[in-house]
């Protein structure tokens, strides 16, 4: 799953027509239009919060992702 503040952006159990619409928007556009939020100008990065399981389904600890976007 990949979040953006409260907001989940993917995740393997929303719908695939949802999910395909969502794979074609850049990361601003998906924050935009699923978080209802828009970022500054002056903001120059964003952090994304990914939450992953490995094949045997144990949760797999990954740091925060920082996206340099201006």
């Amino acid at each position: 799953m990949l979040s953006y503040g409260k907001s989940l952006l993917y995740a393997e159990f929303v719908p695939k027509k949802k999910l395909q619409e969502r794979m074609s928007l850049s990361l601003l556009d998906l924050i935009t239009s699923v978080a209802k939020v828009t970022i500054p100008p002056r903001e120059n990065r964003v952090v994304f919060s990914v939450s992953c399981s490995d094949a045997t389904d144990n949760d797999v600890d990954v740091p925060d992702i920082v996206v340099e976007i201006r």
